[in-house]
C-alpha cells in the first residue's frame, strides 16, 4: 500500500498510478532520510495500549480519520470502509447500493447540521444525516485533468460564520446555503500538470489557506474582481505563496504540506512531510495584504507530521511518521517535543510506527489512528503509573522474581521487594537495582520473602522467609538470626512463625504456637498473655502493626475480629466482631487504614468495612453487592486527596467512600499484570503507592490523577447507541437514541437494545444495571456488562428501558439512559375485538336459544318441556320459568329454586304456589309482564330480588312471548329469564361512586356537587327560594399536616367531614373539593338569620377539640357564603364567589365568616390584576434600588443608608406597599432581593471607594431569612468587592421572630457570630413584646415612623418615643428614628438622645448616583439650626 506521504498522492488511473509508484519509491528513501534522524525510543513501552481492530470486527486496521461526536461515538474512517464505535459495538455504515462497504474513507468531518461529511476515494464526497440516517452523494466532481476520475475531499474547515469550506484534490468548494457549491479555488493547471494535489485548507477571516503538496498558498477572500483560477496555470491576482520556509532549503518533502490549523493564541500552525511550522495569524493576514512575507517559526524541521490536537494552550500532541509526540513550551520560550509511543497491538510491533490521526474524547483519552494496527486507545494519565518488572529477553532484569510478596522503603528512596527468589533493593531515582539472596529455580520457594519489617538498626531488616524471621544486613547483603538470650526463645524464633508486625519501639511482635514479642533491646522473647479469653493463639491471623489513632495500640485480626492491643499493659479491646458468615469463612482481615476516624478493614473474601473507632459501630459496607466489583480487597492505603487504594485479583481500585466513586486500573488498559499479592502495599515517601503483585510491582501518583472532583468530573449521558428487531429492520437515528420513543408494530419481537457509556474503555467490562417497566410495572431487571439487553417477545403496552452504570466513576459522570417505546394490541386482539367477540357470541347464544325454542315448538308439550328443560336448563347459572299460553307454569330450573329457596323435587306449579304464598307481592310482578305481551314479543327489565341466601341479587329479567309456528297470532309459550348481574352492578356503583365521591371521606366531589348544585337551582327556580353555598376552608391544618404527618391530617379530615354531615340536613349537600376545603348546600333558605345561626353552630362544631392518636387537635374553620340568586345563577360562579368571600373571612377574627359582596369581586379582580403586574414586572426585570440616607445627628454625617425596593412600570406606578406583599405572596420576594443586594453592595462598593465608611441596611422577609439567606455565599459577595461584615446589616420585623423563635434566634446568633448586625424594624407597630428585646440578640431599635409624626406635638407620644429610647439604650442597642420630616421632630429627638435620624427631613430615598454628592455633605447640627 502506497502512502500518501512520501509522493504526489494523485493515483486515481491505473496509467498514473504506475508513475506514482515510481515516484513514491524514489522519495520514500528521501523520506526515510528525513523522517527521524536523531529519532529516540519512545517513553511509553507497555504492551497494555489496548486496541480496536479487525479483531473486533473492524472493516479494516488502516485508519484515515477517527471523529469523536457530540453524543461520544467514534467514527473511524478506514481503508476498507466506515465504522462507528458507541463502547461495546461496532456498526459499519455501508451506503446506498453498499457504495461505502470496502471503500476507502478518506476524511470525516461533522457540521453544525448533525451531518456527517464521509469523504471516500474515487466514489466522491457524502453526507450521513445522524437524525434520519439516510446517506446521500454530496460532491461529485471530477478531477480537472486529463484522465476522468472523481475528487475525493481531503479537508474540511468551517469559519467563524458557520461557511463551510471543503478540500478536493484540485479544487476548494464552499456550501452554500441551498446545498449546492460554489468553487472558491483552483489548483493552477502548472501544478495540477505536475501531479500536485490539495492537501489541507484552513479559512481566516480574510484569507483561504491552502496547503498543497507544492507549498502553501493564501487566497484573499474579499478581493474583488478577480477569477478563481487562471488557464496558463499561473496564480490569479487573489492568491499569494506563502514562504513558510524562510532560509530553511527547500526539499520536495517541506514543500509537501498536509496540515493546518489555528490554536487558541491565534498562531497558525503548518505541518509538512518535513517539519513543523507556526507564524502569528493576524501578523501573518496584515502582512499579505501588505505584501510583506510574515517570517514563520520551525518548531521542528524533520517531522513528518499528519494531524496535531491542542493540549492546552501551549501543549500539542503530533501523530507522526515515528508514532506519537508530545510537544511543549518550555519556560524558556523553546519548544520540546518528547516521543511518547509507537504504533503497536499489544506486545506486536507494527511495520510501520506511523500514528496517521489523533481525536481526543471528553477524559482527553487519545484515539489514535494506524496503519494496519487499527485504533489505539491511550491515557495521558498512564505516565502517573510506573511498572517495575521482569521482562522477557530483558538483559537486566530489575527484579530477583516477578512475584512480589512484601515491600518496604528507606528514608533514602530505596525500595526493598520481597519476591517469589530473594530480596531487590531499587533505588527510586533512577531505578537501578542491586539483587540479594536469590536461589536458582529449584530452590526459589525457599527463597521466598514475605515480610519485610524495619528494626531500630537502620542498616538492618527483619525479613521472614519460608516461615522463619531473620535479620538482613543492608550493608553486607548477608542474613543471620535473631540474638536471643535463652535457649527457649532461640527454639520459638527457630519454629515457624507468622504475622509479623513491630511496635513504636522496634519490638517484633509475630505468632507461632502463641502470641510473643521479640524485644531487641534485651534480646528476649517474651510469651504475650491476654486477660480476655477469647485471644487464643489458634485462632489468630496477623498482628497488623500500630495505629497512631488509636494511642499506638497494637491491632491484631484474629478469626474472631478485630482487636486493639496497649502494647504496654497488653490490655486489649475489641474494634470490631465478626458477623456469623465472617467468622465461618475462617479469612480475617489481612488489612487496615485510618481515616477520619473511620477504620478501614480490608478481607479477602468480604469486601471493605469502615467501623467508627469512637462507636466500634460498623458505619460503611462495600462489596460487590454494592459498589465493588470485587470482594477481594488487599493493601489499603489512603491517599492525601482523601481516597482509599486497595489492590485485588483483578487489579488495583482508586475508591471514594464519602463520593461513592470508584476508579479501576485494570489489565490490558493501564496495567500490566491483573493479579496483586495481600501485604505487598506502600505509601512511598513522596506520596506515590506501590503494590506488588504476580507480575512486579505498579507505583501510582495518586496527586496526578484524577480526585474524583464532581465539578470537574465531565457529565455524560448514557447512550442508548442502537436497537434491533428480529421480526424486521427497524430504521433509527445514528444518535443517542436516550429520551426518545418508538411506535413498534403488534408482530414485533426479538428486541435488542444496545447501550454504553461511551467514555469507558473497550476493554473495561463496565456492569450496567437496567430495568423494563411496562404501564408503569417492573417487567424485567438485570446487570449486564455486555452493553446490550434483549427481550424475545413483549406483549402490548406501554414501555419504558431504564439504563444506568451500577457504580460511579472517577473520572466522569454518567446519567441514566431513558428509552420509551409502544406495542400496539394486534388488530384481531385488541380489547374491542374481544368485546366485539363477546358481543357476537352473546348474539349467537340468544339466537340458538332462539333456534331451540322454535325447534321444541313441534313436539307436545311433555315432550317440549323435557327437551326444553334438558341438561342446559338444568345447568345454566341463569333462573328460567317458562309458562305456558295459559300463564301456567311448566317449568322451573334447579338454579331458580336454589336461588330463591324451593324444592327441586317439586313440579314448577307447586314450587310456585310455595314461592307466592311465601311472597304474595312477586305474583303480580311476575304476571303482570305477560300480559302486555303480544306473540314475539320481548320484554327486558332490572329489579332486585331477595334470594334465600339472605342477599338482594340485581338482576335482568329476560320474557319472551313466543309464537306458535303455526298459528303465528297466537302465543305457545311464554320463557323468563332472570340473569343475575349483581357483580356488574357493584362494579358499576364503585365506579359511580369513584366518580362523584371523594375516596378519603366519602362526601361528593367537585364533579357530583355541581350536579346537585344544578339541581338545587331549578328546585329554586321553580319554589322562588334561595341557594346558600358555604365554602369552608380550615385554618391550620397545613401545620397539623406538616408537623404530625398526613396520616393524621387524613383521620382529622374524617372527623371534620362526619361532623358537617351530622349537622346538615338530609336536604343539604356536603362536599369536599379537595385538601382541606368543604363546600355546603342548603336549599330553601329564606332568610340570613337562619343561616347565621347554622354557620355559628357549624363553627362551633368544627372546632370543638378532636382526639387522634394521642394527640388533642384545635382547629378553626373560614366560612365565605354566597347565594342564588342574589350573587351568580350558575354553580361554578357560585362556588367561585363563595371561595372569595372565604379569603375575606380569614381575615375576620370574630366571626370567622363573611357574605359575599360584588365589592370582594372588585377586590379579587385588583388583586389578580395587581398579581399580573407583579408578574411582568418581575419577567422584565423593572424592580431597581433606591437608597435612603441614615443621618448621625450628633456628628453631621451620614453612617448608613437603607435599601428601598422601587418598582419602574410603565403604564402605572406601584408603590412598595403593593408589590411587596404580591412578591411575598408569589415567593418572588427571594429572588428580587437577592438582586437587590448584589446591586446594593455592587453600589456601596463604589462609595467606599469614594471614602464612604457606613453600611447598607437591607429588609430581609421571612422566606429570605428561613431558606435563602446564606452565610457563605454573603460573605463570599462581600469579599469580592472588599467588603467586611459590617458593611452590611439586616432589618427583620417582630412578625418574622414569632413565627419559630427558636430558629431565629439560632439564625440570628449565626449571623452576629459572623459580623452582621440586626434591626428591629417598625418596632412599636406590633406585639412589641419586650420579651423580643431580652430574647433575641438584636443590635439596632428603629422607632416606627407612625411615632415620629407627633413626637414634637403630642406628650404621650413623646413619652412612648423617649421610654423606647431608654429601653434601647438599656439593652445597650442602637436607636434610629424613622420618618423624621421637621426641625422640631430632629430636635426632639436629638433632646432624648437619639442621634440616628432617617427621613424626608435629611433625605428623599435616591438613585445610588444621587448618594455620592450626599457622602461628601456635611449635614448642620440640629441643634444650633
Amino acid at each position: 500500500m502506497i502512502s500518501p506521504d512520501t509522493a504526489k498522492p494523485l493515483q486515481h488511473c491505473n496509467y498514473y498510478r504506475s508513475v506514482a509508484a515510481v515516484i513514491c519509491f524514489t522519495l520514500c528513501l528521501v523520506g526515510m532520510v528525513f523522517s527521524s534522524p536523531g529519532a529516540t525510543a519512545p517513553v511509553i513501552k507497555s504492551s497494555s495500549i489496548p486496541s480496536l481492530s479487525t479483531r473486533q470486527g473492524l472493516s479494516q486496521d488502516s485508519i484515515n480519520d477517527i471523529l469523536i461526536d457530540d453524543t461520544g461515538f467514534v467514527w473511524l474512517a478506514t481503508q476498507g470502509g466506515l465504522d462507528r464505535w458507541d463502547g461495546h459495538h461496532l456498526v459499519n455504515i455501508a451506503g446506498p447500493d453498499n457504495i461505502l462497504v470496502n471503500a476507502s474513507i478518506e476524511k470525516l468531518f461533522l457540521d453544525g447540521q448533525d451531518r456527517l461529511w464521509i469523504s471516500s476515494l474515487e466514489s466522491g464526497v457524502f453526507t450521513l444525516d445522524l437524525t434520519t440516517s439516510e446517506v446521500s452523494l454530496a460532491i461529485d466532481r471530477p478531477g480537472l485533468a486529463t484522465y476522468q476520475w472523481i475528487q475525493s475531499a481531503v479537508d474540511f474547515k468551517e469559519n467563524t460564520h458557520g461557511e463551510l469550506f471543503v478540500a478536493l484534490e484540485h479544487e476548494v468548494v464552499k456550501v452554500t446555503a441551498d446545498g449546492g457549491l460554489e468553487v472558491v479555488y483552483t489548483l493552477p493547471e502548472a501544478l495540477r500538470n505536475n501531479e500536485d494535489i490539495i492537501r489541507a485548507i484552513y479559512p481566516a477571516s480574510r484569507y483561504l489557506f491552502v496547503a498543497t503538496s507544492a507549498g502553501v498558498y493564501a487566497l484573499n477572500l474579499t478581493y474583488e474582481g478577480a477569477e478563481v483560477g487562471s488557464d496558463e496555470g499561473t496564480l490569479d491576482k487573489r492568491t499569494q505563496e506563502v514562504n513558510y520556509l524562510g532560509d530553511i532549503p527547500a526539499d520536495v518533502n517541506n514543500q509537501n504540506a498536509k496540515f493546518l490549523m489555528s490554536d487558541s493564541q491565534n498562531r497558525l500552525w503548518l505541518g509538512t512531510v518535513k517539519g513543523l511550522f507556526k507564524a502569528d495569524l493576524t501578523s501573518l493576514q496584515n502582512d499579505l495584504d501588505d505584501g510583506v512575507q510574515t517570517t514563520f517559526s520551525a518548531v521542528n524541521t524533520q517531522q513528518n507530521i499528519w494531524q496535531i490536537v491542542p493540549d492546552g494552550s501551549n501543549s500539542f500532541w503530533l501523530a507522526t511518521n515515528e508514532g506519537l509526540f508530545s510537544l511543549r513550551k518550555e519556560t524558556s520560550g523553546s519548544w520540546r517535543s518528547v516521543h511518547m509511543l509507537e504504533a503497536q497491538i499489544g506486545e506486536q510491533q507494527l511495520a510501520k510506527s506511523k500514528i496517521r490521526t489523533i481525536a481526543k474524547d471528553k477524559l482527553n483519552t487519545l484515539w489514535l489512528g494506524t496503519e494496519m494496527g487499527g485504533a489505539m486507545l491511550w491515557t495521558p494519565d498512564n505516565q502517573n503509573i510506573t511498572h517495575i518488572q521482569n521482562l522477557v529477553g530483558d538483559p537486566q532484569p530489575p527484579l530477583t522474581n516477578n512475584i512480589v510478596w512484601s515491600l518496604y522503603e528507606d528514608s533514602d528512596e530505596i525500595l526493598w521487594a520481597g519476591t517469589g527468589n530473594g530480596l531487590t533493593r531499587l533505588d527510586l531515582t533512577n531505578l537501578e537495582s542491586t539483587m540479594f539472596l536469590q536461589q536458582p529455580p529449584a530452590l526459589a520457594d525457599q527463597a521466598e520473602i514475605e515480610q519485610i519489617l524495619p528494626t531500630a538498626d537502620k542498616n538492618t531488616l527483619y525479613i521472614r522467609s519460608y516461615g522463619k524471621v531473620q535479620l538482613f544486613n543492608k550493608l553486607t547483603g548477608q542474613t543471620m538470626s535473631l540474638p536471643v538470650a535463652g535457649q527457649q526463645g532461640a527454639e520459638i524464633l527457630a519454629g515457624w512463625v507468622y504475622g509479623l508486625a513491630v511496635d513504636t519501639r522496634g519490638r517484633l511482635y509475630f505468632l507461632s504456637h502463641d502470641y510473643y514479642r521479640y524485644d531487641p533491646e534485651t534480646q528476649t522473647v517474651e510469651k504475650l498473655e491476654f486477660a480476655d479469653e477469647r485471644l487464643q493463639a489458634a485462632d489468630s491471623g496477623y498482628f497488623l502493626g500500630t495505629a497512631e489513632a488509636l494511642d499506638n495500640n497494637m491491632l491484631l485480626s484474629t478469626a474472631d475480629g478485630i482487636w486493639a492491643v496497649d502494647t504496654q499493659t497488653l490490655s486489649s479491646r475489641l474494634l470490631y466482631e465478626y458477623l456469623p458468615a465472617e467468622k465461618a469463612s475462617g479469612a480475617s482481615a489481612t488489612s487496615w487504614e485510618i481515616q477520619d476516624d473511620v477504620l478501614w478493614l480490608g478481607f479477602p473474601r468480604f469486601g471493605l468495612l469502615g467501623i467508627d473507632i469512637e462507636s466500634g459501630r460498623v458505619i460503611r459496607r462495600f462489596n460487590s453487592d454494592n459498589l465493588l466489583k470485587t470482594d477481594i480487597v488487599y493493601g489499603i492505603k489512603a491517599d492525601e486527596q482523601g481516597s482509599l487504594w486497595f489492590s485485588s485479583h483483578q487489579g488495583v481500585f482508586r475508591f471514594s467512600p464519602e463520593n461513592r466513586l470508584i476508579k479501576e486500573f485494570v489489565y490490558g488498559r493501564e496495567l500490566n499484570v491483573s493479579e496483586f499479592n495481600d501485604g505487598a502495599a506502600l505509601i512511598l515517601h513522596d506520596g506515590r503507592i506501590a503494590y506488588g503483585s504476580t507480575g512486579g510491582i505498579a507505583i501510582f501518583d495518586p496527586s496526578a490523577l484524577s480526585d474524583g472532583n464532581a465539578i470537574q468530573r465531565p457529565e455524560q449521558p448514557m447512550v442508548i447507541s442502537g436497537i434491533s428487531l428480529d421480526s424486521r429492520n427497524l430504521p433509527l437515528p445514528m444518535k443517542n437514541l436516550s429520551d426518545s420513543h418508538l411506535d413498534l408494530h403488534h408482530d414485533d419481537f426479538g428486541i435488542e437494545i444496545h447501550f454504553s457509556s461511551i467514555l469507558a474503555s473497550f476493554n473495561a467490562a463496565d456492569n450496567y444495571v437496567y430495568e423494563l417497566n411496562r404501564n408503569g410495572r417492573l417487567l424485567s431487571q438485570s446487570v449486564t456488562s455486555e452493553g446490550k439487553a434483549a427481550f424475545a417477545f413483549l406483549g402490548p403496552g406501554d414501555y419504558q428501558f431504564k439504563v444506568a452504570p451500577t457504580t460511579e466513576r472517577y473520572d466522569y459522570n454518567v446519567t441514566p439512559g431513558v428509552l420509551t417505546f409502544t406495542i400496539p394490541y394486534p388488530p384481531f386482539r385488541s380489547p374491542f375485538a374481544y368485546a366485539v367477540y363477546l358481543i357476537l357470541f352473546i348474539v349467537a347464544v340468544w339466537a340458538y336459544i332462539r333456534f331451540r325454542q322454535q325447534s321444541i315448538e313441534k313436539l307436545a308439550r311433555t315432550e317440549r318441556q323435557l327437551k326444553v328443560m334438558g341438561e342446559a336448563f338444568t345447568q345454566t347459572r341463569d333462573w328460567v320459568i317458562v309458562f305456558d299460553e295459559k300463564m301456567l307454569p311448566m317449568a322451573v330450573n334447579p338454579a331458580f329454586c336454589r336461588a330463591l329457596g324451593l324444592s327441586e323435587n317439586d313440579t314448577a306449579d307447586e314450587a310456585l304456589s310455595q314461592l307466592y304464598r311465601r311472597k304474595p307481592a312477586i305474583r303480580q310482578q311476575m304476571y303482570e309482564p305477560l300480559l302486555s305481551l303480544e306473540p314475539g314479543g320481548f320484554i327486558r327489565r332490572e329489579t332486585t330480588v331477595h334470594a334465600a341466601d339472605g342477599h338482594h341479587h340485581d338482576v335482568i329479567i329476560d320474557i319472551s312471548a313466543v309464537a306458535d309456528e303455526n298459528k303465528p297470532e297466537c302465543i305457545d309459550y311464554y320463557l323468563m329469564v332472570f340473569s343475575d348481574i349483581s357483580e356488574q352492578k357493584e362494579a358499576e356503583r364503585k365506579l359511580v361512586k369513584m366518580a362523584s365521591y371523594d375516596s378519603l371521606t366519602g362526601l361528593l366531589n367537585r364533579n357530583l356537587l355541581l350536579d346537585r348544585l344544578s339541581h338545587a337551582i331549578e328546585n329554586a327556580q321553580d319554589d322562588a327560594t334561595k341557594v346558600a353555598v358555604l365554602f369552608i376552608d380550615l385554618d391550620r391544618f397545613k401545620g397539623i399536616n406538616d408537623s404530625l404527618g398526613h396520616g393524621v391530617g387524613d383521620k382529622l379530615l374524617k372527623v371534620i367531614a362526619e361532623r358537617m354531615t351530622s349537622l346538615s340536613s338530609h336536604q343539604d349537600t356536603v362536599a369536599r373539593l379537595g385538601g382541606d376545603e368543604f363546600v355546603i348546600v342548603r336549599e330553601r333558605v329564606e332568610c340570613t338569620d337562619t343561616l347565621s345561626s347554622f354557620v355559628a353552630h357549624l363553627i362551633e362544631t368544627v372546632e370543638t377539640p378532636i382526639a387522634i392518636d394521642g394527640e388533642i387537635l384545635c382547629i378553626s374553620c373560614s366560612i365565605g357564603i354566597s347565594f342564588y340568586p342574589d350573587d351568580a345563577i350558575t354553580p361554578a360562579e357560585l362556588i367561585k364567589q363563595a371561595d372569595v368571600a372565604m379569603y375575606t373571612a380569614k381575615k375576620d377574627t370574630v366571626d370567622g365568616f363573611t357574605y359575599f359582596t360584588a365589592e370582594m369581586n372588585d377586590k379579587a379582580r385588583q388583586q389578580m390584576s395587581l398579581e399580573n403586574r407583579v408578574k411582568l414586572a418581575y419577567q422584565e426585570d423593572r424592580f431597581y434600588n433606591q437608597y435612603q440616607p441614615i443621618v448621625d445627628a450628633n456628628n453631621e454625617t451620614i453612617e448608613g443608608v437603607e435599601l428601598l425596593l422601587r418598582c419602574d412600570m410603565s403604564d402605572t406606578p406601584m408603590s412598595p406597599g403593593e408589590f411587596i406583599p404580591v412578591l411575598e405572596q408569589l415567593r418572588y420576594i427571594v429572588d428580587v432581593t437577592r438582586m437587590a443586594i448584589v446591586r446594593a453592595l455592587d453600589d456601596l462598593a463604589c462609595w467606599q471607594h469614594q471614602g464612604f465608611h457606613g453600611y447598607v441596611s437591607v429588609n430581609i422577609s421571612a422566606l429570605q431569612f428561613k431558606a435563602e439567606l446564606h452565610l457563605d455565599t454573603l460573605r463570599k459577595m462581600l469579599y469580592e468587592r472588599n467588603l467586611t461584615e459590617r458593611s452590611m446589616r439586616f432589618e427583620i420585623t417582630e412578625g418574622l421572630l414569632m413565627e419559630d423563635s427558636e430558629f431565629a434566634q439560632a439564625r440570628i446568633r449565626e449571623f452576629q457570630d459572623a459580623g452582621f448586625l440586626f434591626s428591629l424594624d417598625d418596632f412599636g407597630t406590633g406585639y412589641s413584646s419586650l420579651s423580643y428585646l431580652k430574647k433575641f440578640p438584636l443590635d439596632v431599635l428603629k422607632i416606627d415612623k407612625s411615632f415620629i409624626e407627633e413626637v414634637d406635638v403630642d406628650p404621650q407620644a413623646a413619652a412612648l418615643v423617649k421610654t423606647t429610647i431608654e429601653l434601647a439604650k438599656t439593652f445597650n442597642m442602637e436607636c434610629v428614628a424613622e420618618g423624621v420630616e421637621t426641625l422640631s421632630q430632629a430636635e426632639t429627638l436629638q433632646l432624648f438622645g437619639c442621634y440616628n435620624h432617617q427621613g424626608f427631613f435629611y433625605s428623599r430615598p435616591l438613585p445610588a448616583d444621587q448618594i455620592t454628592t450626599l457622602i461628601e455633605q456635611h449635614w448642620p447640627d440640629v441643634s444650633s439650626v
